[in-house]
C-alpha cells in the first residue's frame, strides 16, 4: 500500500528530516521524498558519524548494472550493518528493532516503507547523539529552535530512554513488563520472518518443480527401479536421522546453554568493561575534582587577603574623605590669605602713596632748606651792607668832622673876608649835617628793623622748619617703620601665598592621584565583584560536583565490589563450565569455536589494549597541554588575584544558596513528616473504617441501616419497636434491667427500709429505656457524621499533601535544572 501525501509530507515536515537538513550539504533536495530512496543523505551523515565505517556502502552510480531493487536493498543493508556496528562496538548497546532493508529496497514509496524509514533515521540520530561526533550534533542541534529541539529531544529519548528500540547496559534495572514485551516482539518477528522465508520459499519451489516437472516425466521409467533401492536406504537414513536428530537435540541444548554462558560472560565483561572505562573517567574527573578543591580552597584563601584588603579599602576611602576635608580647609584658607593678600596689597598701594608722600615732603624740606640758606645769604648780604652802611657812615661822619673842621678854620681865616659868605656856607653845611644825620639815624632805625625784622623771621622760619623737620622726621621714621614692616608683611604673605600655593597645587596632586587610585579602585572593585561573582558561581558548582562525584565514587566503588563478585562468580562458573567441556568429547567442536571466540575476545582485548595506549599517549598530550594551561592559568592567577574581591559578594551568593538548600533540606523533612502523617492518616483511616464497619455490624445486629439513621429519631424509633427482632431484644434487656433493677431495689430497702419496687412500673421502664435507646442512636448519628466529616477532612488533608508533595517535586526537578544549569557554566568555566 503506498504511503498517503499527508504522511510524506509530515514526515518531511518532521523533527527528524528537520535534524537530517542540518546535516547535509544540500539541504533543499531533503522537500522530495524521492531523494531517500538510494540512501545518499543517510550515507552521507552516517560517513559524519564514522569516516571509517566497518562496511563500505556502495553508491547507485557503482551499481548500474544490478537491477535497482538489489542496488537499494545492498546499499540499506550496508547502511543498517554500519548503524549496528557503531551500538554493539563504540556504545555497547543492542539493536533491538531493525530496519527492514527489503521493503525499502522493494517498495520504497509504501508506507511500511516510510516506517522503515522513520525507523533507521531515528537510529541514526540516535548514533550521531551517543557517537564520538556527539559535540558537532548537538551544536547543530542547539542552532533550532526550541519546539524543534523539543522534538529531537523526544525522538532521542525513543531510542536511549525507552527501551524498545535499543537495549543499553541498564536494561537488567527495567522491568518485567518491558523484557516481555521484547520477547513478545522478537517472536512476532521471527514469526514473520519465517512466514516470509515460507513464502519466498514456495515460490522458488514453484519455479523450480515447473521447470523440472517435463524432465521428470522423460526420466520417470529410467528411476522406477532405482526408487525402491532408494526408499530402503531412505528408511535406514531416517533411522540415522532421528538417532542423529536427538544426538543434534541435545547438542544443541548443550549449545544453547554454552551460547547462552558465552552471551552472559560478553554481556559481563562489556560490563566490566564499561565499568572500568566510567571507573577510570570518575577517577580522572576525581582528579581533576580534587584540583578544582585546591583550587577551590586557593581562592577562598585569595579571598580571605582580599577581605582583608577590603578593609584596607575602607581605610583608604577614609583617608580619601579626610584628605577631601583637608582640602577643603585649605581651599578656605587659600581664600583667607587671598582676601589677606588683597588687604595687603591695598596696604602695599597706601606704603607707595605715603612713600610718594615722603619724597614729596622731602623735596619740600629741600626746597624750605634751600629758601633758608637762601634767606642765610639775604641776611648775610644785609649784614654785610649794613657793615657797609656803617662805613658810610662812619666815613661820612668822619668827613662831617673834618668838614667842620675846615669850615672852623675857613671860619677863622676867612672872618677877615666876607662874613656873609661864610655864614651861608655853615648853614648849608649844618643844614646837609642835620639832614645826613637825619637820614643816617633813619637808615640806622631802618637796619635795626630790618634786622629784627629778619632775625625774628628767620628765627621764626627756623623754628617752623625745624617743627616741620622734626614733624616730617617722625613721619619719616614712622613710613619707614611702616614700609619695613610692611614690607616683611608682605614677604611673609607672599611667602605664605606661596606656600599655599605649592600645598595647594600638591594637594590637587595628590587628589587627582587620588581620584585615580580611587576610581581604578573602584572599577577594579566592580570588575573583581563580577569576577567574585562568576568564582563564587564555579565554587558553588565545584562544590555541587565535588559532592556528586563522591556519590558517583562511592557508587563505582560498589559496583567494582559487586563486579568483584560477579568477576568470583563468573570464574567458578567458567570453572564448571570447562570440567563440564573436558568431560564433553562431543562438544570438542564447540570448544574450537569458543577457543576461537576466545581468540578474537583477545584481540579485541589487544585491540582495546591498544587504544589504551593510545588513549594514554592523548592523555599525556593532554598533560603536555594541561601544563601549558596551568602556566597560563599561573599567569591568569596574577589577575584573577586582583579580582577575588568580587569574592565577598558571591559569598553572600554562597549563604544564599546554603539557605536554599538548608530551606530544601526543611522541605524534604518537611515532605518525610508529611509522608509520615500521610502514613498515620491512612493507618487512622483504616481504624475508622474498622470502626465503621464495626458500627455497622451493630446496627445490622440492631436491624438499623446508615439510610434510617439519616431519618427522624422517632422514625428510627418506630422502625425499632415495629421490628420484632428488637422487640425480642428488648424483651430480653428489659427482663434483665428488670431483674437488675429489683435486685437494686432490694438492696436499696435493706438499707433505707423503704419500699420502692411496688411503685416503679413497667411502663416507666420501658420509657426509660426506650429514652436510651433514643440517646444511644443520637450519639451513633453524631459519631457518624464525625466520622463522616473527619473522613472528609482526612481527604482534604492528603489532596494538600499530594500537592505539596507535587510541588516539592516540581521545586526539586527545578533545583535538578538549576544544578544541572549550574554544571554546563562549571564546564564552560573549566574549559575556559
Amino acid at each position: 500500500m503506498a504511503a498517503s501525501a499527508t504522511a510524506i509530507e509530515e514526515f518531511l515536515a518532521g523533527p527528524l528530516v528537520t535534524w537530517l537538513a542540518t546535516c547535509v550539504r544540500k539541504p533543499e533536495t531533503l522537500q522530495v521524498y524521492e531523494t531517500f530512496f538510494d540512501g545518499g543523505p543517510i550515507t552521507e551523515v552516517l560517513l559524519q558519524i564514522d569516516p571509517e565505517p566497518s562496511q563500505f556502502v556502495p553508491s547507485p552510480s557503482s551499481l548500474q548494472g544490478i537491477n535497482i531493487t538489489f542496488a537499494r536493498i545492498k546499499i540499506f543493508h550496508c547502511i543498517i550493518r554500519n548503524i549496528k556496528n557503531i551500538y554493539e562496538e563504540e556504545l555497547g548497546q543492542i539493536v533491538i528493532s531493525l530496519p527492514d532493508c527489503i521493503t525499502l529496497g522493494r517498495s520504497p514509496a509504501s508506507e511500511a516503507s516510510l516506517e522503515q524509514l522513520k525507523l533507521l533515521i531515528l537510529l541514526l540520530l540516535g548514533c550521531a547523539v551517543q557517537g564520538p561526533t556527539k559535540e558537532h550534533f548537538i551544536i547543530k542541534i542547539k542552532q533550532l529552535p526550541v519546539d524543534t529541539q523539543h522534538d529531537i529531544v523526544d525522538c532521542i529519548k525513543q531510542v536511549t530512554d525507552d527501551q524498545d528500540i535499543v537495549l543499553t547496559f541498564d536494561s537488567s534495572e527495567q522491568s518485567a513488563q518491558k523484557l516481555y514485551n521484547h520477547v513478545r516482539s522478537l517472536t512476532v518477528e521471527r514469526d514473520k520472518l519465517l512466514q516470509q522465508w515460507m513464502s519466498d520459499l514456495g515460490q522458488e519451489f514453484n519455479l523450480n518443480g515447473h521447470t523440472s516437472s517435463t524432465v521428470e516425466v522423460m526420466e520417470s521409467n529410467h528411476l522406477a527401479v532405482e526408487l525402491a533401492d532408494w526408499k530402503a536406504r531412505l528408511r535406514k537414513q531416517r533411522q540415522e536421522l532421528e538417532e542423529k536428530t536427538e544426538i543434534l537435540a541435545e547438542c544443541r541444548e548443550e549449545l544453547e546453554h554454552a551460547n547462552a554462558l558465552v552471551t552472559k560472560l560478553k554481556a559481563e565483561n562489556c560490563d566490566l568493561v564499561v565499568e572500568a572505562r566510567r571507573a577510570k573517567v570518575y577517577q580522572d574527573e576525581m582528579d581533576a575534582m580534587r584540583e578544582r578543591v585546591e583550587r577551590a580552597d586557593r581562592l577562598e584563601a585569595e579571598v580571605q587577603r582580599y577581605r582583608e584588603r577590603l578593609a584596607d579599602a575602607e581605610f583608604y576611602k577614609v583617608r580619601v574623605d579626610e584628605l577631601r576635608e583637608d582640602n577643603r580647609v585649605l581651599l578656605e584658607t587659600r581664600e583667607m590669605l587671598e582676601s589677606q593678600l588683597a588687604r595687603a596689597r591695598q596696604r602695599a598701594e597706601h606704603v607707595l602713596g605715603l612713600e610718594a608722600e615722603l619724597l614729596a615732603s622731602k623735596q619740600n624740606f629741600n626746597e624750605v632748606l634751600l629758601e633758608r640758606d637762601s634767606a642765610k645769604e639775604k641776611i648775610q648780604e644785609l649784614i654785610d651792607e649794613n657793615i657797609q652802611l656803617q662805613q658810610v657812615t662812619k666815613s661820612i661822619l668822619q668827613e662831617t668832622s673834618t668838614v667842620n673842621v675846615t669850615i672852623d678854620s675857613d671860619h677863622d681865616d676867612i672872618n677877615s673876608g666876607d662874613n656873609s659868605l661864610s655864614e651861608q656856607l655853615t648853614n648849608n653845611a649844618q643844614a646837609r649835617a642835620l639832614k645826613l644825620e637825619l637820614e643816617n639815624k633813619k637808615l640806622l632805625s631802618t637796619i635795626d628793623s630790618l634786622k629784627e625784622k629778619s632775625f625774628h623771621e628767620s628765627a621764626n622760619k627756623l623754628l617752623d622748619l625745624e617743627k616741620e623737620k622734626k614733624k616730617i622726621l617722625l613721619k619719616h621714621e614712622q613710613l619707614q617703620e611702616n614700609y619695613e614692616r610692611l614690607t616683611r608683611q608682605n614677604e611673609e604673605l607672599e611667602n605664605l601665598f606661596k606656600n599655599a600655593i605649592q600645598e595647594n597645587r600638591k594637594l590637587q596632586e595628590t587628589m587627582d592621584t587620588i581620584k585615580v587610585i580611587s576610581d581604578r579602585q573602584v572599577q577594579d572593585l566592580q570588575n573583581e565583584r563580577i569576577k567574585v561573582t562568576e568564582l563564587e558561581k564555579n565554587v558553588e558548582s565545584l562544590t555541587k560536583e565535588k559532592q556528586r562525584i563522591q556519590t558517583l565514587c562511592d557508587t563505582i566503588k560498589k559496583r567494582a565490589d559487586n563486579a568483584e563478585k560477579s568477576l568470583v562468580q563468573i570464574s567458578d562458573q567458567l570453572q564448571s563450565v570447562q570440567a563440564q567441556l573436558e568431560q564433553g568429547k562431543e562438544l570438542e567442536k564447540l570448544c574450537v569455536q569458543l577457543k576461537d571466540k576466545i581468540a578474537i575476545l583477545e584481540k579485541e582485548n589487544l585491540n582495546m589494549q591498544k587504544e589504551i595506549v593510545k588513549l594514554k599517549e592523548m592523555l599525556e598530550i593532554k598533560d603536555v597541554k594541561l601544563d601549558e594551561e596551568m602556566e597560563k592559568y599561573k599567569k591568569q592567577e596574577k589577575e584573577i588575584q586582583r579580582l577575588m574581591k568580587e569574592i565577598e559578594s558571591s559569598l553572600s551568593q554562597v549563604e544564599k544558596l546554603q539557605e536554599f538548600e538548608h530551606k530544601v533540606q526543611e522541605l524534604l523533612s518537611q515532605t518525610s513528616v508529611y509522608t509520615e502523617t500521610i502514613t498515620t492518616l491512612q493507618k487512622d483511616l483504616i481504624t475508622e473504617k474498622l470502626n465503621n464497619e464495626k458500627c455497622k455490624s451493630n446496627l445490622e445486629k440492631l436491624g438499623l441501616t446508615l439510610d434510617l439513621l439519616d431519618n427522624d429519631i422517632n422514625a428510627v424509633v418506630e422502625y425499632m419497636i415495629n421490628n420484632p427482632k428488637m422487640q425480642k431484644i428488648f424483651s430480653l434487656k428489659f427482663n434483665k434491667t428488670v431483674e437488675n433493677f429489683e435486685q437494686l431495689v432490694c438492696k436499696q430497702c435493706e438499707k433505707n427500709d423503704q419500699k420502692q419496687s411496688e411503685n416503679v412500673s413497667s411502663t416507666e421502664e420501658q420509657n426509660r429505656f426506650y429514652d436510651k435507646l433514643n440517646t444511644e442512636i443520637l450519639n451513633l448519628q453524631h459519631f457518624s457524621e464525625a466520622l463522616q466529616t473527619e473522613n472528609a477532612k482526612l481527604q482534604v488533608d492528603i489532596a494538600t499533601l499530594k500537592s505539596q508533595v507535587h510541588s516539592l517535586q516540581t521545586q526539586q526537578t527545578a533545583l535538578q535544572l538549576a544544578n544541572s544549569q549550574l554544571v554546563a557554566e562549571k564546564d564552560e568555566v573549566s574549559e575556559w
